[in-house]
């Protein structure tokens, strides 16, 4: 509908032009233009320099007549090139063809060596610093810890530790057992004990004990170090056997200090 609404609306505009006679004129094209013609011609060559011309010489007069006699000046021609090969002359005199040698002026004072620098001993290493003393634990101390299991920090247990050094002996000692609920569910204590002497190369234990307590039931075992054998004995309910000691052996207690 719309394209029918186009067409009627450009043909009444056609009629009307139409009906009112109003002329349209056509753009009018002008004749050709006229062709541009281009012709190339060779350049003129270029003139001649002059040639210079040459200097005269004045007359001279003639002695014999007295007239005067013009003379132009010649130029001699240079000699050509010859290639010929220079003779060799054979030495005549071995001292002859030695060349004189002349000695060079002595300085009046030849100059001094410098003497070489003298190197300085290295010094010596400087002794090594005594090592730190070593801080030792009181005689007697206690520690007390609480065990925590996860991030909610929930507690399921405490230790109570204990050493005690008299000469060059010790003792120690460490009790575990479960707190709170999961104590009300599964109540269990541990006990250790160890005792030895101090050396020089650090605790060395002699006797260790073992007691494990729950549901109501205890189970105990024991260790006895004996270093001038090299054995170690173990004891468990009605279990007993001997065996190797390792040199530097610790128990679970003396490990830990």
């Amino acid at each position: 509908m719309r394209k029918l609404a186009y067409f009627v609306a450009l043909s009444l505009i056609a009629h009307l032009v139409l009906v009112s006679g109003v002329s349209f004129e056509l753009p009018r094209r002008d004749s050709a233009p006229l062709p541009l013609q281009a012709r190339l011609q060779p350049a003129a060559p270029a003139p001649p320099a002059p040639a210079r011309a040459k200097p005269k010489a004045p007359p001279r007069k003639s002695k014999s007549t007295g007239q005067r006699v013009v003379t132009t000046p010649q130029v001699a021609a240079a000699p050509a090139f010859d290639p010929a090969p220079v003779p060799y002359a054979e030495p005549a005199d071995e001292a002859q063809t030695q060349p004189e040698t002349v000695a060079a002026p002595a300085s009046e004072e030849e100059p001094a060596i410098p003497p070489e620098p003298e190197v300085a001993p290295a010094p010596a290493p400087a002794p090594a610093p005594a090592p730190a003393p070593l801080r030792r634990l009181p005689r007697k101390g206690e520690i007390s810890y609480v065990v925590y299991l996860g991030n909610d920090k929930f507690s399921v247990g405490e230790t109570h530790q204990a050493w005690e050094i008299s000469d060059d002996g010790y003792r120690l000692t460490s009790v575990s057992e479960t707190t709170g609920l999961v104590a009300l569910f599964r109540r269990e204590r541990r006990a250790y004990e160890s005792v030895g002497k101090l050396t020089a190369a650090g605790l060395r234990p002699e006797f260790f004990a073992n007691q494990r307590v729950r549901s109501g039931r205890s189970e105990n075992s024991r260790a006895s170090f004996d270093w001038d054998a090299k054995t170690i004995k173990l004891n468990r309910a009605q279990e007993h056997r001997t065996m190797p000691l390792p040199a530097d052996a610790q128990d679970l207690m003396s490990f830990m200090y």
